[in-house]
């Protein structure tokens, strides 16, 4: 179809383009190529924002925006597998955490590992320091990723389960490890991480906080 023998005299135009790049009259639909397209020039251009510095919240749950990667001193490597993050409380009561789901970006990241037989921070794949009670999460052996974290039952011993009890504006600090790649330590510096965090208030609502981490 010839466009130039349409009725419509603007059916040429683009507003999409930049002034000059066609013409509007109809019986002239040129083309300047050199007004076609607009490229910024160098340092024009803006990356996402991939800081983790500032606090977010999702339900009762604040996520402050403070994920590190940290190495464990018993790991037998030098990565920083392990990652820890702080959570507040911003309900007026208390809050414990029951469930917490582990999803990384990268899915070659495969599982979460502690190297270590006992139980607690840094050698249990999740601990949660918290002002009432101190959660943990211990499961035989690793555990493939992504995986939701029972911290009422780990389905392996009494003692490696606990959930976390935060009191009414208190934080507490999370701590994930190690993460692992095919059997093997992953240095997750800016590996972002979702979790999904559920938990319970004392007046007996549930719902889950959602937050994505990118450790530094």
């Amino acid at each position: 179809m010839d466009l130039r023998h349409l009725p419509h005299q603007n059916v040429c135009v683009d507003d999409g383009l930049n002034p000059g790049a066609i013409s509007p009259d109809s019986s002239n639909c040129g083309f300047d190529r050199s007004q076609a397209h607009s490229v910024p020039e160098d340092g024009d251009f803006t990356l996402p924002d991939r800081s983790d510095d500032d606090p977010e919240r999702s339900g009762d749950v604040v996520y402050e925006g403070d994920a590190t990667a940290v190495h464990a001193d018993h790991d037998d490597t030098d990565d920083r597998a392990g990652v820890e993050f702080t959570v507040t409380n911003d309900a007026d009561q208390d809050l414990t955490i029951t469930h917490l789901t582990v999803t990384p970006h990268d899915g070659s990241i495969d599982e979460l590992h502690d190297e270590d037989d006992g139980v607690g921070r840094w050698v249990s794949e999740v601990h949660v320091d918290a002002d009432l009670q101190n959660g943990v999460c211990d499961v035989p052996g690793s555990t493939f990723l992504p995986r939701t974290f029972d911290m009422t039952n780990d389905w392996f011993d009494d003692s490696a389960d606990q959930v976390a009890v935060l009191s009414a504006g208190s934080p507490g600090s999370v701590a994930l490890g190690r993460f692992e790649a095919g059997g093997a330590p992953v240095d997750v510096v800016g590996e972002w991480v979702d979790v999904e965090l559920d938990y319970e208030l004392a007046d007996g609502t549930t719902d889950t906080a959602s937050f994505t981490l990118d450790p530094a």
